[in-house]
């Protein structure tokens, strides 16, 4: 597995729906279909398996260089890099992932709050994968006796984040079980 983490660059202007021809950079709304033909393909490829349960999977060649931004829910976040490289942000943690038909990579995040996510293209850029999105709407209903965020940021709420959690997930902390 090759994994690297580096500080989040300063975002390009976005451009709501898709932007320009020319622009590389877009926004999509949360559940919006943007209007960039790449990246609508590429929204289209999502399912909602059951609330709170989604999958993607691409095996594709990027047409061009673009970034693409939206928000997510706090979640866990699974990739399955069967080939290829994927180059993306989940609010200020960048990861680039490389794997191969003999090496392939994965990659797991816990996604605390609603945060920014981030995904990069460059033309000529190649990508087969597997993601799935794991919410907490799935955590309610999957008949989990008891779950637990774990790994949490120093600056995070734990009161806060605590009481909007489901009754049978804890924010989870040293010395938890």
């Amino acid at each position: 597995m090759h994994f690297s983490s580096e500080p989040l660059a300063p975002p390009a202007p976005a451009h709501p729906g898709g932007g320009g021809a020319d622009s590389g950079s877009c926004f999509v709304p949360p559940g919006g279909l943007p209007t960039e033909p790449t990246l609508r393909a590429h929204v289209m490829r999502m399912r909602s398996l059951r609330p709170g349960l989604h999958m993607h999977s691409d095996d594709t060649r990027e047409p061009r260089d673009m970034v693409a931004r939206t928000e997510i829910d706090e979640g866990v976040r699974i990739v399955l890099l069967l080939d290829g490289l994927v180059d993306v942000t989940y609010g200020q943690r960048r990861m680039s992932l490389r794997g191969s038909t003999a090496q392939p990579a994965a990659l797991m995040v816990s996604v605390t709050e609603p945060d920014q996510f981030i995904r990069r293209t460059r033309r000529g850029g190649y990508a087969r994968r597997v993601s799935l999105g794991l919410g907490l709407e799935w955590i309610a209903q999957a008949g989990v006796e008891r779950a637990a965020l774990t790994n949490l940021h120093i600056d995070l709420d734990y009161n806060a984040l605590s009481s909007s959690l489901p009754d049978n997930v804890e924010v989870g902390y040293d010395g938890w079980s």
